[in-house]
């Protein structure tokens, strides 16, 4: 690749966080080149997922229809609303939250679920996070399927008021981005992260107007906007109700990203945690993120300094970690 025939050694004592940040940029970089193989991969998880089944990835349709239509039958009699009305709103709500909530959750996995790839093959670590973006995008065009089904049924359209979702959809995109690497990095390091995150979430759907509206909570409405989860939620479910979200939701959504985006550009650039002066550091991206490629690579008798020696060509680890690379490549070709 061409990326990767372009590979250089800075041999630096201690890069400051400028260095580290231009390694962040030069990896995002990196990475957008290597869409096409993001795309590649991600189509490939969805086949391997459902190779051999009748249906296929319309799996995914089949049973995000069967909820809605079960769940929306039994809450609209706990809730006392029209099921006309709650029906389209449950249906847009679970497929929009499934999304978000499976991208956080697999950005927990991001690095952890590829490690025989980041061993093996020096590619930049935003490829990753742009394979876990595409899978989850793939997901959420089936389960829309669902969407468009309720909405035909029940006459709901929202109209040319849909247009203004096209924007919030770009947000997502980027901070999905940024939230893969910012939680990849994190839990590659420290395990423990992944059951907090996933406690997390679990609250948050509650907590959230998905299975219930917000007019349910009355005077107590107010309180949304200090809901993150809500915030991001509305920007692309309110233009597919009919609506138009307030300027004030866009401005704590778009607080939020700046917020999960710095943090993720932090996570970049903070120093390796070494003691000792270094005496060799990488400056091809062993990855955007310095915590993980410590988390991946070899033991310590494989260092130079703050550095990963190379694995020995004819190594069995070589041939292993090699190898289970190239065989996901080919696959993904196919």
């Amino acid at each position: 690749m061409p990326a990767a025939r372009n590979a250089l050694l800075d041999l630096n004592a201690d890069p400051g966080i400028v260095t580290r940040n231009r390694m962040a940029v030069w990896d995002v970089l990196d990475g957008v080149r290597l869409l096409p193989l993001a795309w590649a991969l991600g189509w490939l998880d969805i086949r391997l997922r459902y190779r051999r089944s009748v249906l296929g990835p319309f799996w995914l349709t089949l049973s995000t229809g069967v909820m809605v239509a079960s769940l929306g039958y039994l809450y609209a009699h706990i809730f006392h609303t029209e099921i006309h009305d709650y029906l389209p709103y449950l249906a847009l709500s679970l497929v929009l939250w499934g999304f978000l909530g499976t991208v956080v959750a697999e950005a927990c996995t991001a690095f952890t679920d590829s490690e025989s790839v980041v061993r093996a093959v020096r590619m930049p670590f935003f490829l990753f996070a742009a394979r876990v973006l595409i899978r989850n995008v793939m997901v959420l065009v089936h389960n829309a399927v669902v969407i468009v089904v309720v909405d035909a049924v029940f006459q709901m359209w929202p109209g040319w008021h849909a247009l203004l979702a096209i924007p919030g959809f770009l947000l997502w995109g980027i901070d999905s981005l940024a939230v893969v690497l910012l939680l990849g990095t994190f839990c590659a390091r420290f395990r423990d992260i992944l059951p907090i995150v996933s406690s997390i979430m679990q609250i948050a759907f509650f907590i959230t107007p998905v299975l219930w509206q917000p007019s349910q909570l009355g005077r107590n409405q107010a309180l949304l906007p200090l809901n993150p989860f809500f915030d991001l939620l509305d920007i692309v479910r309110a233009p597919l109700l009919g609506s138009v979200p307030g300027a004030w939701l866009w401005g704590f959504s778009r607080g939020v990203c700046l917020s999960a985006r710095a943090d993720a550009s932090l996570s970049g650039s903070e120093p390796g945690g070494h003691s000792e002066q270094s005496t060799h550091t990488c400056r091809k991206p062993l990855g955007l993120l310095s915590a993980v490629p410590r988390q991946f690579t070899k033991p310590e008798k494989n260092r130079v300094g703050g550095c990963v020696r190379p694995t020995r060509p004819g190594s069995a680890a070589s041939r292993c970690g090699a190898g289970a690379a190239r065989h996901q490549l080919q696959l993904a070709r196919r």
